[in-house]
């Protein structure tokens, strides 16, 4: 009776916390946007009007991606208007990534090869790369795992090649991510074992935090419970150390699932707890 009590209190303080915290997040969003469109109506015509288009648009990608289509496509008009290639290429690749918020997979990668024509032409390699990796993930989420990782690993080639230790660390969590949704739990341990590595090297909280956090699914999907359990407590401490609003709801949900399957599959002598008094009214 007394743990179904306590199973009781821990859920309904994750959910309170949650719903309390998000509206943070919402009204934190809200307000930059707003600072974002108040600046949009003094600019010129110029690459400062295509990037608040650029930002705006990006905003809005969780919360009204088909409002940001909207200023994402005013900043294409405006920059090849003023023939601006860059801005041209980023503006499309928001395009395509807001289409994927829409779940419009089909539009999302067409868009995404808009913006990747432009980026070869310029020679931004670093562009290159990252529409690579979100081709990936675009073909992931259709389980075209083959298509994924061969995206993901032409993005990680040419990243290696240029040095570029976070996107080295985006395309092997992109591959981690194909291995996970193929059940293959030791190879995507294996591939965020290494972006994990990188955000260690460069001593990135955000990076580091995220990654302990997914990992701790994959653990918890191999049956390690306890080192699944250190993995989001190291985040969450991460986390709320940086006031992390999407990092801190996400491993709190995770901490809460954990500990059902724990009370449910009567498992509790690994895992007793996972979340701590002291972390309840965080």
């Amino acid at each position: 009776m007394k743990s179904t009590l306590y199973l009781l209190v821990i859920l309904l303080s994750l959910s309170s916390f949650t719903l309390a915290i998000a509206d943070d997040y919402t009204t934190l969003g809200q307000t930059k946007i707003d600072s974002l469109i108040s600046e949009l109506s003094s600019a010129k015509e110029d690459t400062v009007k295509v990037n608040i288009l650029y930002n705006i648009s990006f905003e809005l990608k969780g919360t009204n991606p088909q409002l940001g289509l909207d200023y994402a496509f005013r900043g294409v008009k405006i920059a090849r208007k003023i023939n601006w290639k860059s801005g041209e290429a980023d503006c499309l690749f928001c395009i395509g990534l807001l289409y994927d918020y829409l779940s419009d997979y089909l539009e999302s990668l067409k868009y995404y090869n808009y913006s990747l024509k432009i980026i070869k032409d310029i020679n931004d390699l670093k562009g290159v790369a990252h529409c690579y990796r979100n081709i990936g993930l675009l073909y992931s989420y259709t389980d075209d795992f083959d298509k994924a990782l061969e995206f993901s690993n032409k993005g990680l080639k040419i990243s290696t090649n240029i040095d570029d230790e976070m996107g080295k660390a985006n395309a092997f969590e992109n591959i981690g991510i194909v291995y996970l949704k193929k059940n293959e739990y030791k190879k995507a341990l294996e591939y965020y074992t290494q972006s994990l590595d990188i955000g260690k090297k460069n001593n990135d909280k955000v990076l580091m935090a995220s990654y302990l956090s997914d990992m701790g699914l994959i653990l918890n999907n191999l049956g390690e419970h306890k080192k699944a359990l250190e993995n989001y407590q190291t985040a969450l401490e991460l986390f709320l150390e940086m006031n992390h609003t999407i990092g801190i709801i996400r491993t709190k949900r995770r901490l809460g699932a954990l500990y059902l399957e724990s009370y449910f599959n009567g498992d509790k002598t690994e895992i007793n707890h996972p979340i701590g008094s002291g972390d309840i009214s965080t």
